[in-house]
């Protein structure tokens, strides 16, 4: 097959060229810098894809919310390819084996926990109120507990030991009285269900080409799922270093290493940073695996102070512009 021209446009820089115009019959592992038009230059090699024969309903492209789908979707201009995240996918593949659950989140079970538990008629006020102070904790903890748990559930799947998450008892119980699932018990769910035949043909080679942006937030898991559908070929987007969902099982090495044993991979990178200013970006790959080249002139600043505790305080009185992440509650 002769390929399209190749894209000449000033718009694209030499690496992302070279990502969106790489061989159509090679897997991808694309390491890419903040701010450095991952999503652009993935929706252009769909197009490129597309243009040089590759159907449009033998492409599936993954992004990890649904707010990023509906803005690739609306980007691409093409319903025909399969644009979604792991866990609507794998919610329809459930529909498709007649395996139906309602899907439950962690504050349905709040409230099915202080019904359940509620104090016996005839209680003291003080214990009344005890059992109000303790609910009330549990809903301003609500996605601490949701993600301790989904973090669970996610790393017994992979054999790995780690300690029963608080309410873990609780919640199996009510899933269970409800006949419900969240969404890794669909994760765990389809992973088990694909190691059977009959399933699993179903799904495989369904596809040619899988796609998945912001990879770095793929459990190894969903990578499970994903290599189970057999496609020819696959292209994992993703910045080592923006991976925050460790808790849960995200694990951006293992899933490179996955990938490169099932496929031959060709290892690009986009290291143009078109969001930040110099010092930002020098001051950022002190930090990083993968050293960005800042595209603005300006110079920037960054503020090298250390902050104690109290010192946070103030500056969020202060400057309301401020924002704090923190790992936990």
């Amino acid at each position: 097959m002769e390929l399209t021209e190749k894209k000449t446009n000033s718009t694209f820089t030499p690496e992302q060229l070279a990502f969106i115009e790489a061989d159509i019959k090679k897997s991808i592992i694309l390491k890419a810098t903040a701010g450095s038009g991952k999503s652009f230059s993935a929706i252009e090699r769909l197009r490129y894809l597309m243009a040089n024969g590759v159907p449009a309903d033998k492409i599936c492209f993954f992004s990890y919310t649904t707010a990023a789908v509906n803005e690739l979707k609306t980007r691409l201009k093409n319903d025909a390819v399969k644009v979604t995240t792991i866990h609507a996918f794998c919610l329809g593949m459930l529909a498709k084996m007649q395996k139906f659950k309602k899907i439950v989140d962690i504050y349905q079970f709040i409230s099915w926990y202080k019904e359940r538990f509620k104090p016996k008629p005839g209680s003291s006020q003080e214990v009344k109120d005890e059992f109000f102070d303790f609910t009330s904790r549990m809903y301003d903890d609500a996605q601490y507990i949701s993600a301790e748990i989904t973090a669970f559930k996610l790393q017994q799947a992979e054999g790995i030991k780690c300690k029963l998450p608080k309410f873990f008892r609780e919640y199996v119980q009510y899933t269970k009285e409800t006949k419900a699932r969240d969404f890794a018990d669909m994760l765990v769910e389809v992973n088990e269900l694909l190691k059977e035949n009959k399933w699993l043909r179903m799904f495989k080679n369904q596809f040619d080409y899988i796609l998945c942006d912001e990879a770095q937030d793929q459990s190894v898991l969903m990578m499970r799922i994903l290599l189970a559908l057999n496609a020819k070929y696959y292209t994992l987007i993703l910045d080592t270093n923006q991976s925050i969902y460790g808790y849960s099982g995200a694990n951006a090495f293992a899933i490179m290493d996955m990938l490169r044993k099932r496929r031959t991979c060709e290892e690009l990178t986009l290291s143009m940073n078109f969001r930040s200013s110099q010092l930002v970006v020098e001051h950022a790959n002190n930090y990083s695996s993968l050293t960005a080249v800042p595209f603005s002139k300006e110079q920037g600043q960054v503020h090298k102070d250390i902050l104690l505790f109290e010192d946070l305080l103030h500056l969020v009185k202060e400057k309301p512009e401020v924002a704090i992440l923190v790992r936990t509650n």
